[in-house]
Order: structure tokens, then sequence, then C-alpha cells
């Protein structure tokens, strides 16, 4: 175990390998050579297809305003709401 006080020499370059070895990439946004064959990537059947003017295209049913047939309200209705507060001690008793 190293004491907190001890300073570690850093290693020498040969035994790290040659400068820059353990690099990702290029030192520059964009630069260097991709790690991936050009051409389309298998999984793109499941991106949604776009016609020339960027409308959607076949991705299910016509979309319209008109909220789902089977949506529910929101809100409650309000049938059966009392309207004003209830007096003080009027409650039901339990």
């Amino acid at each position: 175990m190293n004491a907190s006080n001890e300073h570690l020499s850093e290693e020498p370059q040969e035994q790290r390998g040659a400068p820059g070895s353990r690099d990702t990439g290029s030192d520059q946004a964009s630069g260097g050579p991709a790690d991936r064959p050009s051409g389309t990537f298998r999984g793109d059947e499941t991106v949604p297809a776009h016609d020339e003017a960027g409308r959607s295209g076949q991705t299910g049913g016509e979309k319209t305003e008109m909220p789902p047939s089977d949506a529910e309200p929101a809100v409650p209705p309000y049938e059966g709401r009392q309207t004003t507060a209830k007096p003080e001690g009027g409650g039901e008793k339990r």
C-alpha cells in the first residue's frame, strides 16, 4: 500500500507504447476515418419513411384532430358535484 505522501514516478513512454497509442481518435471534431462501413445500417427499416416533401409515409392510420374513440375524459363529469362548500361543522358524522 502506498503512503499518502509518496509520489509515484510516471512510467517511461516505452512501457506505455507509441505516442498516441492510447488515443481514441482524432484531436479534431469530425476528423479522422470513420470506424463503420458506408451504406445503410441494418435496422433502418424500422425508421418511419418520409417522402420528398418531408411528410410521413406509411406509418400507420391516418392522423386526425379527433381524440381517440376509447379515450376517457381527463376530468370526471360535473354531474352530482356540489357547487358550494359545506357549512363549518355540517359535514357527515362518523
